[in-house]
Protein backbone atom coordinates (compact mmCIF):
# COMPACT_ATOMS: atom_id res chain seq x y z
CA UNK A 1 0.00 0.00 0.00
CA UNK A 2 2.31 2.55 -1.73
CA UNK A 3 4.70 2.24 2.16
CA UNK A 4 1.80 1.94 4.81
CA UNK A 5 2.26 -0.12 7.59
CA UNK A 6 -1.47 -0.70 7.25
CA UNK A 7 -4.67 -0.14 5.16
CA UNK A 8 -5.95 3.36 5.92
CA UNK A 9 -9.28 3.68 7.84
CA UNK A 10 -12.07 4.74 5.27
CA UNK A 11 -14.92 6.89 5.74
CA UNK A 12 -16.87 7.44 2.79
CA UNK A 13 -14.52 6.45 0.44
CA UNK A 14 -11.99 9.04 1.74
CA UNK A 15 -8.91 7.35 4.12
CA UNK A 16 -8.92 9.62 7.02
CA UNK A 17 -6.44 9.40 10.44
CA UNK A 18 -6.54 7.65 13.49
CA UNK A 19 -7.86 10.62 15.78
CA UNK A 20 -10.47 11.42 13.35
CA UNK A 21 -14.40 10.85 14.63
CA UNK A 22 -16.55 9.91 12.15
CA UNK A 23 -19.96 10.75 14.36
CA UNK A 24 -18.13 14.48 14.70
CA UNK A 25 -18.24 15.04 10.75
CA UNK A 26 -21.65 13.78 10.37
CA UNK A 27 -22.12 16.49 12.42
CA UNK A 28 -20.37 19.35 11.28
CA UNK A 29 -22.38 17.67 7.25
CA UNK A 30 -25.44 18.95 9.33
CA UNK A 31 -24.48 22.33 10.19
CA UNK A 32 -26.49 24.74 9.30
CA UNK A 33 -23.48 27.58 8.68
CA UNK A 34 -24.33 31.91 9.86
CA UNK A 35 -23.28 34.50 7.93
CA UNK A 36 -20.12 35.10 9.80
CA UNK A 37 -18.79 31.66 10.05
CA UNK A 38 -15.16 31.32 8.88
CA UNK A 39 -14.18 27.10 7.68
CA UNK A 40 -11.01 27.00 7.39
CA UNK A 41 -9.11 24.30 5.39
CA UNK A 42 -6.49 23.08 3.66
CA UNK A 43 -4.52 19.26 3.07
CA UNK A 44 -2.47 18.53 5.77
CA UNK A 45 1.24 20.64 6.51
CA UNK A 46 0.14 24.00 4.15
CA UNK A 47 0.37 26.26 6.49
CA UNK A 48 -2.89 26.27 8.12
CA UNK A 49 -1.96 27.17 11.61
CA UNK A 50 -0.15 30.46 10.53
CA UNK A 51 -3.63 31.36 8.50
CA UNK A 52 -5.64 30.45 11.46
CA UNK A 53 -3.63 32.92 13.40
CA UNK A 54 -4.21 35.63 11.11
CA UNK A 55 -7.47 35.08 11.29
CA UNK A 56 -7.92 35.12 15.17
CA UNK A 57 -5.92 38.36 15.05
CA UNK A 58 -7.95 39.93 12.00
CA UNK A 59 -11.21 39.19 13.76
CA UNK A 60 -10.23 40.20 16.91
CA UNK A 61 -10.43 37.37 19.16
CA UNK A 62 -7.36 37.42 20.45
CA UNK A 63 -5.70 37.72 22.72
CA UNK A 64 -6.02 35.34 24.33
CA UNK A 65 -6.01 33.13 21.62
CA UNK A 66 -7.35 29.90 22.00
CA UNK A 67 -5.27 27.47 20.31
CA UNK A 68 -6.47 26.08 17.02
CA UNK A 69 -7.95 22.71 16.47
CA UNK A 70 -9.57 20.04 14.13
CA UNK A 71 -12.90 20.18 14.14
CA UNK A 72 -13.32 16.41 13.70
CA UNK A 73 -10.53 16.37 16.42
CA UNK A 74 -13.60 16.73 18.75
CA UNK A 75 -15.73 14.37 19.79
CA UNK A 76 -19.31 14.89 19.26
CA UNK A 77 -20.91 13.31 22.37
CA UNK A 78 -19.36 14.17 25.55
CA UNK A 79 -20.29 10.62 26.98
CA UNK A 80 -18.66 8.98 23.74
CA UNK A 81 -15.83 6.78 24.56
CA UNK A 82 -13.00 7.84 22.14
CA UNK A 83 -9.61 9.28 22.80
CA UNK A 84 -9.39 13.16 22.85
CA UNK A 85 -6.19 15.21 22.10
CA UNK A 86 -5.07 18.94 22.91
CA UNK A 87 -5.48 21.55 22.59
CA UNK A 88 -9.23 21.14 24.40
CA UNK A 89 -9.09 17.35 25.66
CA UNK A 90 -12.30 18.19 27.43
CA UNK A 91 -14.36 19.67 24.61
CA UNK A 92 -16.72 18.06 22.51
CA UNK A 93 -17.60 19.85 18.93
CA UNK A 94 -21.13 21.41 20.35
CA UNK A 95 -19.38 23.21 23.00
CA UNK A 96 -16.48 24.37 21.26
CA UNK A 97 -18.88 25.82 18.63
CA UNK A 98 -20.77 26.82 21.50
CA UNK A 99 -17.79 28.49 23.19
CA UNK A 100 -16.88 30.46 19.57
CA UNK A 101 -18.05 34.36 19.36
CA UNK A 102 -18.83 35.47 15.99
CA UNK A 103 -17.24 34.79 13.83
CA UNK A 104 -16.72 31.53 14.38
CA UNK A 105 -13.93 29.42 12.64
CA UNK A 106 -14.02 25.95 11.77
CA UNK A 107 -10.65 24.41 10.72
CA UNK A 108 -10.53 20.76 8.61
CA UNK A 109 -8.70 19.17 6.18
CA UNK A 110 -11.87 16.85 5.37
CA UNK A 111 -12.83 17.45 1.48
CA UNK A 112 -15.72 19.87 0.65
CA UNK A 113 -17.93 16.79 0.67
CA UNK A 114 -17.62 16.07 4.07
CA UNK A 115 -18.37 20.33 5.14
CA UNK A 116 -21.19 22.41 6.13
CA UNK A 117 -23.48 23.71 2.76
CA UNK A 118 -22.14 26.86 1.90
CA UNK A 119 -25.45 27.36 -0.16
CA UNK A 120 -26.87 29.72 2.44
CA UNK A 121 -24.03 31.45 4.69
CA UNK A 122 -20.87 30.67 5.49
CA UNK A 123 -17.54 31.80 4.26
CA UNK A 124 -14.29 29.64 3.06
CA UNK A 125 -10.69 30.30 3.28
CA UNK A 126 -8.59 27.59 1.88
CA UNK A 127 -4.86 27.25 2.16
CA UNK A 128 -2.67 25.61 -0.15
CA UNK A 129 0.90 24.98 -0.31
CA UNK A 130 3.83 24.21 -3.33
CA UNK A 131 3.02 20.39 -3.08
CA UNK A 132 7.14 19.50 -3.27
CA UNK A 133 7.31 21.35 0.92
CA UNK A 134 3.98 19.76 1.52
CA UNK A 135 5.46 16.11 0.36
CA UNK A 136 8.99 17.08 1.90
CA UNK A 137 7.07 18.33 5.52
CA UNK A 138 4.91 15.72 5.66
CA UNK A 139 7.69 13.44 4.84
CA UNK A 140 9.71 14.22 7.83
CA UNK A 141 6.95 14.84 10.27
CA UNK A 142 7.80 13.51 14.00
CA UNK A 143 6.02 10.24 15.16
CA UNK A 144 3.52 7.42 13.45
CA UNK A 145 0.16 8.47 13.37
CA UNK A 146 -2.30 5.79 14.40
CA UNK A 147 -3.34 5.50 10.85
CA UNK A 148 0.41 3.36 10.21
CA UNK A 149 2.72 6.27 7.76
CA UNK A 150 5.71 5.23 7.98
CA UNK A 151 7.53 8.16 5.85
CA UNK A 152 7.59 6.12 2.82
CA UNK A 153 8.46 8.83 -0.33
CA UNK A 154 5.87 6.36 -2.62
CA UNK A 155 2.56 7.57 -0.19
CA UNK A 156 2.94 10.87 -1.12
CA UNK A 157 3.31 9.77 -4.88
CA UNK A 158 1.10 7.74 -5.39
CA UNK A 159 -2.03 7.83 -8.06
CA UNK A 160 -5.17 9.23 -6.68
CA UNK A 161 -7.41 5.55 -6.44
CA UNK A 162 -3.97 4.13 -4.54
CA UNK A 163 -2.61 6.83 -2.15
CA UNK A 164 -3.25 5.79 1.42
CA UNK A 165 -2.25 9.88 2.89
CA UNK A 166 -4.90 11.44 5.29
CA UNK A 167 -7.79 13.04 3.33
CA UNK A 168 -6.78 11.97 -0.11
CA UNK A 169 -4.83 12.61 -2.50
CA UNK A 170 -3.32 16.19 -2.75
CA UNK A 171 -3.77 17.54 -6.36
CA UNK A 172 -7.60 16.59 -5.66
CA UNK A 173 -8.21 17.85 -2.58
CA UNK A 174 -7.36 21.35 -3.78
CA UNK A 175 -8.98 21.29 -7.22
CA UNK A 176 -12.12 20.09 -5.37
CA UNK A 177 -11.56 23.24 -3.00
CA UNK A 178 -10.23 25.88 -6.03
CA UNK A 179 -13.59 24.81 -7.82
CA UNK A 180 -15.53 25.39 -4.47
CA UNK A 181 -13.88 28.63 -3.94
CA UNK A 182 -14.59 29.91 -7.81
CA UNK A 183 -18.56 29.52 -7.21
CA UNK A 184 -18.60 31.14 -3.99
CA UNK A 185 -16.70 34.31 -5.40
CA UNK A 186 -16.40 36.64 -2.92
CA UNK A 187 -17.09 34.54 0.21
CA UNK A 188 -14.13 32.49 -0.27
CA UNK A 189 -10.60 33.67 -0.27
CA UNK A 190 -7.63 30.88 -1.50
CA UNK A 191 -4.22 31.79 -0.04
CA UNK A 192 -1.33 30.40 -1.39
CA UNK A 193 0.86 29.88 1.61
CA UNK A 194 4.65 30.98 -0.85
CA UNK A 195 2.55 34.33 -1.42
CA UNK A 196 1.60 35.25 1.82
CA UNK A 197 5.75 35.00 2.61
CA UNK A 198 5.97 36.83 -0.53
CA UNK A 199 3.44 39.84 0.39
CA UNK A 200 1.73 39.19 4.04
CA UNK A 201 -0.12 42.60 4.07
CA UNK A 202 -1.65 42.17 0.93
CA UNK A 203 -2.53 38.64 1.97
CA UNK A 204 -4.23 40.00 5.41
CA UNK A 205 -6.09 42.25 3.78
CA UNK A 206 -7.83 40.08 1.41
CA UNK A 207 -8.52 37.94 4.63
CA UNK A 208 -9.76 41.35 6.26
CA UNK A 209 -12.07 41.92 3.21
CA UNK A 210 -13.97 38.61 3.73
CA UNK A 211 -14.02 39.14 7.40
CA UNK A 212 -15.93 42.43 6.57
CA UNK A 213 -16.42 45.30 9.22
Amino acid sequence: LTGALKPPRIYRNLPVPGWFHESTSEALQKMELRETDIVLCSWPKSGTHWVYRALRLLTMVAPPEPPMVLAEMLTSDASAEAPRFPPHADDTFPSYLERETDPRIIVSHATPELLPSFERAGKLVYVTRDPRDVVTSNYFFMGTPADGWDGSMRRFCAPADETPNAFGAWPEHVRAFEQLAARLQTRAVVVEYEKMHEDLRGTLQRLAALIGP
